[in-house]
């Protein structure tokens, strides 16, 4: 059993620093609601639900799963996965995440 502290290094928040440099690095800007934007919790979150990145054991880590609010920790797979699906789509991937998982929660399906 590897260590989770050495697999899954990143909280949320550097998870999304981490995003925003790669993304800025290689010069991709995604958009929301038409506008230029850097990756924000919510957008980061948007992700995490609607690719269910928490119940994938390499993505995510839970510490203290009975604790009232559980501690997350990602890995690098869920930094590189991000980027890798904003640079496919960086004009309308925020938006669409948004839409589709209004579209769940409604209990239409996208």
């Amino acid at each position: 059993m590897k260590n989770p502290n050495d697999t899954h290094k990143y909280n949320a928040k550097s998870c999304i620093e981490a995003i925003n440099n790669k993304l800025r690095k290689d010069g991709t800007y995604p958009m929301c609601k038409g506008q230029n934007v850097k990756i924000n919790n919510f957008h980061f979150m948007n992700f995490v639900k609607y690719f269910d990145l928490k119940s994938n054991e390499r993505m995510c880590f839970v510490f203290d799963k009975q604790a009232k609010q559980p501690q997350y920790r990602y890995s690098q797979q869920v930094i590189d996965f991000i980027y890798e699906e904003i640079k496919k789509n960086p004009e309308t991937i925020l938006d669409d995440l948004r839409e589709k998982l209004k579209l769940k929660k409604s209990g239409s399906q996208p």
